[in-house]
């Protein structure tokens, strides 16, 4: 008798709806507060050491990291006498390194844009250093940092050097760079002069998942691949997949489509990547995506054990909750908690703390985030 493979989500029979799967987020208390400041960008180091955030304000931009274990809170760029020099400064697109909790990589915009790599030393001193990446003044102003990956891979997309500034740059005048941990200039990953890379996922060590425009306007996904060049993994019209993020396993990718045209609206999808030509799977309907004033991204990150992901589900009767889907059963529950109008969160890799900008308790009457608080993830 021939064996039929059963794709558990093309069973039609399955009731997607909303459970309890006994999570909640208890212990929670407030560490920054900055009215009328907009606060984005939650991340955390490996190992649940560190987590960070970035305050925008009409004057600039500047990224904090708190310390879990003695929760202090330290300034990435203060407004006088700050790490870089410049009081005028401002930092975005932060990176962790996947390797060293206290290490990250930010870029800077002062009276030029550099990329630097700060480090916390156990002895409490932080260690600025600015990369050399041998690039003109224009692909260092165009550069944003991808992503990094747990080989020190760092990779890049920056237009192509000699290309002037404008107001929209071409797609062909893009390409993404690999900056390896040993290299002494970026290198060439993509390619394809099509394709304008605009976030990316790693897989592996090396290797990483890019979400892209290509020649026809479509959003899809893209795998790196050394001697290749990039594969395109995805081919849907009517999906635009932005914000990919690799689960553990290295099975799976979630991604979000923003494409109702509502703002701060997205669904939420899962791709199989072991299976060639797997087909998207929406999750979840109406998720939170916040807008940081310079482009929207995804707020959700996969459990350690890849069968589900957190998110924040956009409902304003709930007030915007932290919630959970498992990617299997398709049923998803929001986690109790005295948090209200979630805008953007990150829980370290043990699954124990959880840190978040929100409006405020649930009993506010506040919608804007600009509070930072810190709970325990309790199952």
């Amino acid at each position: 008798m021939k064996k039929t493979k059963i794709d558990v989500f093309a069973l039609s029979l399955i009731i997607i709806c909303q459970v309890s799967f006994g999570q909640e987020i208890v212990n929670l208390h407030q560490i920054f507060n900055a009215p009328g400041v907009a606060l984005y960008d939650c991340a955390a180091s490996p190992f649940g050491e560190y987590v960070s955030f970035r305050q925008s304000s009409r004057k600039n931009d500047s990224h904090w990291v708190l310390h879990l274990s003695s929760q202090k809170l330290i300034p990435i760029l203060e407004s006088s006498d700050d790490l870089f020099g410049e009081t005028n400064s401002n930092t975005q697109n932060l990176l962790w390194s996947r390797e060293d909790a206290r290490v990250l990589r930010i870029k800077v915009l002062g009276n030029a844009a550099s990329i630097h790599e700060i480090a916390f030393k156990s002895s409490g001193k932080i260690k600025d250093s600015q990369l050399d990446l041998n690039l003109d003044a224009n692909q260092l102003l165009t550069c944003t940092q991808l992503c990094w990956s747990s080989s020190g891979n760092l990779l890049l997309s920056l237009c192509k050097s000699g290309i002037p500034i404008t107001s929209d740059i071409d797609a062909e005048n893009y390409d993404v760079y690999n900056l390896g941990s040993t290299w002494d200039e970026p290198q060439n990953a993509s390619r394809d002069s099509e394709v304008r890379e605009m976030s990316a996922s790693p897989i592996g060590r090396r290797e990483f998942i890019i979400s892209g425009v290509g020649k026809n306007g479509n959003i899809d996904l893209y795998m790196t691949r050394r001697s290749k060049g990039l594969i395109q993994k995805t081919h849907t019209k009517a999906i635009s997949e932005n914000w990919p993020v690799v689960s553990p396993n290295q099975k799976w990718v979630a991604f979000c489509d923003a494409g109702k045209g509502i703002d701060n609206l997205a669904d939420l999808y899962v791709i199989n990547l072991e299976e060639e030509g797997s087909i998207p799977q929406k999750l979840v309907e109406g998720i939170y995506i916040p807008s940081t004033g310079v482009s929207e991204e995804g707020v959700y990150q996969w459990s350690q054990d890849s069968q589900g992901l957190y998110f924040i589900k956009k409902d304003q009767s709930l007030k915007n909750p932290i919630s959970f889907v498992d990617i299997v059963s398709l049923q998803w529950n929001h986690l109790e908690s005295d948090l209200a109008f979630v805008s953007s969160f990150v829980i370290t890799d043990n699954e124990k703390k959880v840190f978040a900008i929100a409006a405020g308790s649930a009993t506010s009457e506040d919608r804007i985030s600009y509070k930072a608080f810190l709970g325990d993830l309790k199952h």
